[in-house]
């Protein structure tokens, strides 16, 4: 899924309309979806785990690239990153 967002954010990247830029990028994550039969809304927010973590959990990436974490594991670090620290 992200390789995909990823090359199509670059493929969209010098287009000259910033409209025509902003719905091809919309419709990223409806091909996604379809693709895979998830809602729009539940690709968004996988993609956005999965943007937190590799951003700022580069580590908990690699082992999920690499089979040794699951997805739920990578949705609750996530979760953890996104809480508001006290």
């Amino acid at each position: 899924m992200l390789d995909y967002r990823d090359a199509e954010y670059a493929r969209t990247a010098s287009l000259e309309s910033g409209l025509r830029m902003k719905l091809e990028r919309g419709a990223v994550a409806l091909a996604i979806g379809e693709a895979t039969g998830l809602s729009e809304g539940q690709v968004v927010y996988k993609l956005a785990a999965a943007d937190r973590v590799r951003e700022k959990a580069p580590q908990v990436w690699d082992a999920f690239a690499d089979g040794l974490v699951d997805f739920g594991r990578v949705r609750d670090i996530s979760a953890t990153i996104e809480a508001p620290q006290v």
